[in-house]
């Protein structure tokens, strides 16, 4: 028996790992193999030990027959110092409930942390998103190891299982700086300008299509999770909405609700980031603008809800970009163009009440051959000048008449529109005093 283990040693292999590889569930088998004394610490090309590789199979009724109180090779992880899976893990990626019930009842230790990805045996069950897994690790978990990980609860948003994700928040309730915590931005086009996200935008982006994003929205508000960011450096909720490709039904619900909790809808875009008009609207404006500019109800939804930004903040953005588009490159000047040509056809559709800016971009952009017919049927003026195709087609009159931009003002100036929801209004009312029609 000495010259076989000899030889397994060499050739690297575990007999009782190969075992398992080829599917072989066969409790005499690891019997036998366990009484010729086959060596229970041997590791195969994965680094995993034959205890290991049972506990990913789920072969829970050999587990305490592969690990003996002088080896005690339970917790041992698959690369050693910390690297890679411990049996427990392993078990928890398998989804085998009673396997983690056996390894945890043998003494396995669901604090261990992996040093490469910083996460626990709860980080990897709240991801698989079984319940029943999640509440047995929970128990045998301390809450300050988990603390100095990754956020398990962006793990559960990713499997979107709301029993787990209330049993996470449920045993977070007593450290609300947990449910808060904070993760490194994946791939997206905000990822360029904002560094981390919490569970509430990460939720909101990457989730938009999910039938259970409302629901667990309001469990993550309800339980904690804030609706506004604490750094500039984090993703804002309202602007992950924003920026999002839910449909239009559920994103006016998810700004709805996250309006409930106190978000706000100025939020400014990050002051690092790099020059671009759009970047001095708030930023759940800037995403709207940006990656969604067919979608006008949303731009008149935030404008409705805002306390700093109307009409004139659009055309503010032009105007921008009319006297200061030579410090942009020329990729930002082509990938903006458009977009500030729709910005600009928006501010001109909701009414600006500031002339002075309104004359001035229309003198820096009007345009020679442009059709003499337009909205008013009045030609452009000035046809001789020649201007270049950086130019935005400004038309002479888009603005609702003079009468109804006073009534809207004086309205909005001396009545809040929560007081005037109060009183049973015609839609339409409601709709123009909100920049909805």
């Amino acid at each position: 028996m000495g010259a076989m283990k000899t030889e397994q040693t060499a050739e690297d292999k575990c007999q009782l790992c190969t075992l398992f590889q080829h599917g072989k569930r066969s409790v005499e088998m690891v019997n036998l193999l366990v009484k010729f004394e086959a060596d229970l610490s041997l590791r195969d090309s994965d680094g995993r030990t034959p205890i290991m590789t049972a506990a990913y199979m789920g072969f829970h009724e050999v587990l305490k027959k592969l690990d003996t109180p002088e080896l005690n090779i339970i917790n041992e992880s698959q690369f050693g110092e910390s690297l890679g899976d411990t049996a427990l893990m392993l078990a928890v990626r398998g989804g085998c409930l009673k396997t983690v019930e056996v390894l945890l009842e043998m003494g396995a230790d669901a604090n261990i942390v992996r040093e490469d990805t910083q996460q626990t045996a709860l980080h990897l069950a709240a991801r698989r998103g079984d319940p029943r897994i999640v509440e047995l690790i929970i128990k045998a978990t301390e809450m300050e190891k988990v603390a100095l990980c990754k956020n398990p609860l962006i793990n559960a948003i990713e499997s979107m299982q709301v029993k787990t994700i209330e049993l996470l928040l449920e045993w977070m309730h007593a450290h609300p700086h947990l449910v808060r915590k904070v993760i490194e931005c994946e791939s997206g086009v905000f990822a360029q300008d904002y560094k981390v996200t919490g569970p509430v935008s990460y939720l909101l982006y990457y989730k938009a299509d999910h039938k259970e994003l409302l629901p667990v929205l309001h469990l993550l508000l309800k339980n904690g999770c804030p609706a506004n960011v604490s750094s500039v450096n984090e993703f804002p909720p309202l602007t992950a909405t924003t920026a999002s490709s839910a449909p239009k039904r559920i994103k006016k619900e998810c700004i709805e609700i996250l309006l409930d909790y106190g978000a706000d809808a100025d939020h400014p875009f990050p002051w690092y980031a790099k020059m671009y008009p759009l970047s001095f609207l708030p930023a759940a404006w800037y995403y709207a603008l940006r990656l969604h500019p067919g979608e006008n109800w949303l731009i008149r939804l935030l404008m409705s809800v805002s306390k700093k930004c109307d009409p004139d903040t659009l055309l503010s953005v032009v105007y921008v970009y009319a006297y200061y588009k030579t410090m942009l490159v020329d990729e930002e000047l082509c990938a903006c163009r458009s977009t500030l040509q729709h910005t600009l056809d928006l501010a001109l559709e909701l009414g600006p009440s500031d002339y002075s800016m309104m004359f001035s971009i229309w003198a820096k952009f009007r345009k020679s051959g442009l059709s003499g017919e337009g909205l008013t049927g009045e030609g452009v003026q000035n046809q001789q000048e020649e201007t270049t195709q950086d130019d935005l087609i400004v038309p002479q009159m888009l603005t609702p008449t003079p009468l109804a931009k006073l009534c809207r003002i004086l309205v909005r100036k001396h009545y809040s529109l929560s007081a005037l929801r109060k009183y049973d209004m015609p839609s339409i009312v409601n709709d123009f005093l909100n920049y909805m029609f």
